[in-house]
């Protein structure tokens, strides 16, 4: 199905998230979702360092 939602900012949701590697609170996050359904995760990316990391969600 690939990605469900556009970039969005985690200080939305959570105010204290920063970047492990800089420590920037300017990290945005977009969802995914597997074409069978079964795996959610979320794709992360600092504007401040350029990182970008993925975090697997429960698997249905």
């Amino acid at each position: 199905m690939g990605y469900t939602t556009d970039w969005k900012p985690t200080k939305a949701e959570n105010p204290s998230f920063v970047c492990r590697e800089c420590k920037s609170d300017d990290v945005e996050y977009r969802e995914w979702e597997s074409s069978d359904g079964a795996h959610d995760d979320l794709h992360y990316r600092c504007n401040g360092c350029k990182r970008t990391w993925w975090v697997e969600g429960a698997d249905a």
